[in-house]
């Protein structure tokens, strides 16, 4: 096993580089919350001044409302960052932890004090402050609360713009959507209140994934295997973490989505042990934390089933039809996003998405079969089909929005493309079949949509030509 070279990021290189001096003036100067719990506020700072790397790059100050914890989650930071980094130059594959920078029982003035009263929190003339590096990536959470909503039905008309939203209001379509459990608990203590936001955290998670795994979706295995080696060297060393879920992973991704980095985060409501971490350990009396393994559980698991449910495929995943949209226009469609063209022809939740998947599928291979073929047609054949096979189910008619039209358009182009390669069809219908979606009254507000920048007519026009480079050859004789 190769071993990694140490780390190379910035480090602190003399005592006096920060200083409650510079802390406060960091915190007067300017910051973004990035986080707040039960413990305190998180706030994202930029020191501009200085010349050395580790004064100017962006860091995180997090203060605290009580009295100890600062200090408490300093010394377990610590340790677990030295662990993880003595790890990793025995050449394990770990995740990183955020080096923790500096502590302080500090001082604060009467108008530092006033601004972090006024941003909510419970300060005097006093506060516990840890500085950590700050990790430029998303948590694992905002990750797959958009693949989420991108690929369910009811809310991939919200696609695109789910790149600009938080993770408030991420997290709030999520919980809507998929209906998540709010935490509850009766527990007069903060040790009670937190082990039951773990206990929700995890029901709702494994609710996500489930959703998720039905369309395909996979985490790259080398985030999981990071996750369960740190775990592993953590809980060797003592260290229990008792709150690692999918916000607490933060992964550092390239442009071209390749997962660079992967860190552990938020050592908040962490324990150190004078020996390894076994599992009984995650019950303290009645209050029972999440086991530190659980997340990696999860994250296999819902590779597992999407494995099952067709395969491990991701966002850039697409039919035929859509990569010849994309080359030839340089344009993704929705499959870019993660959604398949109405319900892919491939992914179906419920018997009535069945039917429909199965109805529209037939409906197509009827109108290709027909001189008349029309995406009206196509429309009305489908709704009647399944109006035929579930008499009891309310079946309405397709939704007007951009969104549907789009899948409608790749759906239909699957099945034609899926023709035309295998010689069923003729140039000469082909070029009747892309003259009547272009004609088509359903499909006209989704290539007169200003909005759109991914299907015009004249991108239509230039899809035979590629089909027929893509045509099989005939089949020769014996």
């Amino acid at each position: 096993m190769k071993p990694h070279k140490p780390d190379s990021r910035p480090r602190t290189k003399t005592p006096d580089t920060f200083t409650p001096e510079a802390i406060s003036a960091m915190l007067e100067a300017g910051t973004e919350e990035v986080g707040r719990g039960e413990y305190g506020v998180v706030f994202k700072v930029q020191r501009n001044e200085g010349t050395e790397p580790e004064v100017a790059a962006a860091k995180l100050i997090k203060v605290y409302t009580g009295t100890g914890e600062g200090k408490r989650e300093f010394e377990i930071l610590k340790r677990a960052y030295d662990t993880v980094e003595a790890a990793r130059l025995r050449g394990e594959d770990v995740a990183r932890v955020p080096e923790p920078l500096f502590y302080s029982d500090m001082p604060l003035s009467d108008e530092l004090a006033l601004k972090l009263k006024g941003m909510g929190l419970s300060v005097t003339h006093h506060a516990e402050v840890l500085l950590m590096e700050f990790i430029p990536g998303q948590d694992l959470a905002t990750i797959l609360y958009r693949e989420a909503l991108r690929r369910h039905r009811t809310t991939a008309n919200h696609y695109s713009g789910l790149d600009e939203m938080g993770f408030t209001e991420l997290h709030q379509l999520v919980s809507r959507s998929f209906s998540f459990e709010i935490p509850t608990s009766e527990a007069e203590n903060r040790q009670g209140r937190d082990a039951a936001r773990a206990y929700f955290n995890a029901k709702n998670a494994d609710k996500l994934l489930a959703a998720i795994a039905s369309t395909g979706y996979h985490i790259d295995e080398v985030v999981i295997s990071k996750i369960r080696n740190t775990v592993r060297v953590l809980n060797e060393a003592g260290i229990q973490h008792r709150d690692l879920h999918e916000r607490n992973v933060m992964l550092v991704v390239s442009p071209q989505g390749v997962v660079e980095d992967v860190f552990i985060i938020d050592f908040g409501l962490a324990k150190l042990h004078d020996r390894p971490v076994t599992p009984d350990m995650f019950d303290e009396g009645d209050i029972r934390y999440a086991n530190d393994t659980a997340l990696a559980n999860r994250c296999a698991t819902l590779n597992a089933h999407s494995a099952q449910s067709g395969g491990k495929r991701n966002m850039y995943d697409a039919p035929p039809a859509e990569v010849a949209v994309r080359e030839i226009t340089g344009k993704a469609g929705a499959f870019a996003h993660g959604k398949p063209a109405y319900l892919g022809l491939r992914e179906t939740r419920t018997k009535k998405d069945a039917e429909r998947v199965r109805a529209f599928s037939d409906a197509i291979t009827d109108a290709l079969a027909s001189e008349a073929f029309s995406v009206e047609a196509i429309i009305h054949a489908t709704t009647k089909k399944v109006r035929d096979a579930l008499p009891d189910a309310h079946t309405q008619n397709e939704s007007d929005n951009m969104l549907d039209r789009e899948n409608m358009l790749l759906g239909i182009l699957q099945k034609i493309f899926a023709a035309f390669t295998q010689s069923s069809i003729t140039d000469a219908r082909l070029q009747e079949l892309i003259a009547a979606l272009q004609t088509s009254t359903f499909l006209s507000p989704l290539f007169n949509d200003p909005a759109n920048k991914r299907w015009r007519t004249e991108d239509l026009a230039r899809l035979p030509d590629y089909f027929a480079a893509h045509r099989k050859p005939p089949a020769t004789q014996p």
